[in-house]
């Protein structure tokens, strides 16, 4: 490396050649700062200092005790149509897979209760998912449903049957949604699953749903991984 640009700026824009031509592939890692160093015959602290500026531009993530990886392209997540997240990430072209962590039969706290309209101890069906998109977490979703809105509802496999098909199948006609965007510091093993370290910001949506009676079908707190997604909302006047 010789010309006149700092070394780390220098090694900034091969790690962007070797990304742009597909030598160092989207998700995938980077060798390590060791390797680089040797490779280049540079200081690991002029290698760190290289990385850490791709990664405050989004270029690459830091993934604790594994190392750094390319970042995928973002998957948009829209605030304009009542859609699943399945649904989304299929017009992208993007292969996605959910892990249910929890599937289960749950009274309703104070909140829940005023939220439904319901009284306190009420059955809802708690849901919480890990949404994952081309082999990363992007979101972890926690929702609630009523849990008298769909027959046999915990014998449903949620990991491969979509909920919003499952609504339509109970004729459950959803009319209008309510989103709520907001930013959620997050942290312990709910920051480990979306790949993240302690208190990294994510995005947090409030999300309910309602039918054409105007009653609350699914309410929903989703939160994403903002280095893989991005929020787009479109306004019509």
């Amino acid at each position: 490396m010789q010309n006149l640009l700092p070394i780390h700026v220098q090694l900034e824009n091969l790690i962007r050649d070797k990304i742009a031509s597909g030598e160092y592939v989207m998700g995938g890692p980077l060798p390590s700062e060791r390797k680089m160093a040797e490779a280049y015959g540079i200081n690991r602290l002029t290698v760190r200092a290289a990385l850490k500026n791709l990664q405050k531009e989004g270029l690459i993530t830091t993934i604790q005790g594994k190392g750094n990886f390319v970042c995928s392209a973002k998957m948009k997540l829209s605030f304009s149509t009542i859609r699943g997240f399945g649904a989304q990430l299929k017009e992208q072209g993007v292969a996605h897979t959910s892990q249910v962590l929890t599937a289960m039969k749950e009274p309703a706290n104070y909140v829940l209760s005023q939220r439904f309209g319901v009284e306190k101890g009420f059955p809802l069906f708690r849901l919480t998912r890990v949404r994952f998109g081309n082999g990363h977490a992007l979101a972890i979703d926690d929702t609630y449903v009523r849990y008298d809105s769909i027959a046999n509802i915990e014998d449903i496999d949620f990991a491969t049957h979509s909920l919003y098909r499952t609504f339509e199948e109970n004729n459950i006609r959803l009319a209008k949604a309510q989103q709520v965007l907001s930013v959620y510091t997050m942290s312990g093993n709910s920051a480990q699953i979306l790949e993240l370290p302690d208190n990294a910001p994510v995005f947090c949506i409030n999300h309910k749903v309602f039918d054409s009676d105007n009653r609350l079908v699914e309410s929903t707190c989703s939160y994403v991984n903002p280095a893989h997604s991005s929020i787009t909302s479109y306004l019509k006047k």
